[in-house]
């Protein structure tokens, strides 16, 4: 199925909703987010970062496809509560027990 959805998503924006963990500060939460977009820069992913919450950040990305593949890498931080992608969340790793 997710094969499915990156096909259709292929050279097309997409929104990413991501929650950093417990209860940061908008600053907190923002060198978090920054650090993460940084990471995923220098491994050739672009994306734009906007932070809508203080504990929630919007990653835009301009090849959806390639939304999933993020998704993997986020999940995978300490800090990454959940990704929401196209209304389906998916639990951070240190947080999956968690209902």
């Amino acid at each position: 199925m997710e094969d499915i959805k990156k096909l259709s998503k292929k050279g097309r924006a997409i929104m990413m909703f991501v929650t950093v963990s417990g209860s940061p500060t908008r600053d907190e939460a923002e060198s978090i987010t920054a650090l993460w977009q940084r990471s995923l820069f220098n491994a050739n992913y672009e994306l734009t970062r906007y932070m809508v919450e203080d504990n929630k950040a919007i990653f835009m990305i301009n090849d959806g496809s390639r939304a999933w593949e993020i998704k993997d890498f986020l999940v995978t931080q300490e800090r990454c509560y959940e990704v929401n992608i196209d209304d389906e969340n998916y639990k951070g790793n240190y947080f999956k027990d968690e209902l």
